[in-house]
């Protein structure tokens, strides 16, 4: 242990490289030891004061820590905006600022935990293939139900004049094998109560935005739309959750939603 440390000490030791993003600290307001990564991304540390007894909120790098606290900025702890101190709100259990205040009332209101960047678990290949594998299932069965029910196979517009209600039949089952699946996906996800497709509900898995807020049916509709670039890229899009520390794809980047655990 180091410490108590002034302000003008700790910017040394940041420019210097000596504090990284994994170096252990404590602060006035902390139940524990963070690391000075995560401490910075909870804002405890506004103006740079003594690490005594104290914490901090995420920059991605440390000189932004010495901006922020240089502008006298900290971060939500609920939603990881840099806001001025005297903008944060005590709610309940926790301090909220104007860009959160909405969600988190509409949130408590309909009963939605409320997560925060910090409480997220994201996860990764493994689970998201998984509930893939599921998904997929459920749509070839649909697919399969559906051709059962209109009466439609591989042979059924073969004939020399299919009659008009053929043709009509046929379009109507085609909108239905295509849009059908992406009306799931939007439904599941964007739906304040299931928050996740079947799949994903069987690993305990959900769709949240960046900040840990639920995402709307648009933006379900958005990250579905999104999906086509991933694939067009030769899958690379998908791959990008192998390397990336939040584990998000091309489409989630693109329509700012994580896969998180529940």
């Amino acid at each position: 242990q180091k410490g108590p440390i002034s302000p003008e000490e700790l910017h040394l030791r940041i420019q210097s490289g000596e504090l990284k993003k994994d170096t252990l600290v404590f602060t006035e307001g902390m139940t524990d030891w963070l690391a000075f990564s995560a401490a910075a991304e909870q804002g405890f540390l506004p103006g740079l004061p003594t690490m005594s007894t104290g914490g901090l909120t995420l920059p991605t790098r440390p000189e932004d820590a010495v901006e922020s606290a240089a502008e006298g900025l900290i971060a939500c702890p609920t939603c990881g905006k840099r806001v001025a101190p005297g903008d944060l709100i005590p709610f309940e259990n926790r301090q909220v600022c104007p860009h959160c205040k909405d969600r988190v009332l509409q949130q408590v209101k309909e009963g939605v935990g409320i997560a925060t960047p910090n409480t997220l678990q994201y996860a990764g290949f493994g689970p998201r293939l998984g509930s893939y594998v599921i998904d997929y299932i459920l749509m070839q069965v649909y697919s399969q139900v559906l051709s059962f029910a209109m009466g439609f196979t591989g042979a059924t517009l073969e004939s020399d004049n299919p009659s008009p209600g053929m043709i009509i039949g046929f379009v109507i089952y085609m909108l239905l094998i295509f849009v059908g699946p992406y009306f799931y996906y939007v439904y599941m996800m964007g739906s304040p109560k299931h928050q996740a497709t079947l799949g994903m509900k069987a690993l305990k898995l959900k769709v949240v935005r960046s900040d840990g807020s639920q995402i709307t049916k648009w933006r379900a509709f958005g990250r579905q739309m999104a999906t086509i670039v991933s694939g067009m890229l030769l899958g690379f899009g998908y791959l990008m959750m192998l390397w990336d520390d939040e584990k998000a794809t091309l489409h989630d980047k693109m329509a700012d939603t994580r896969i998180v655990f529940k």
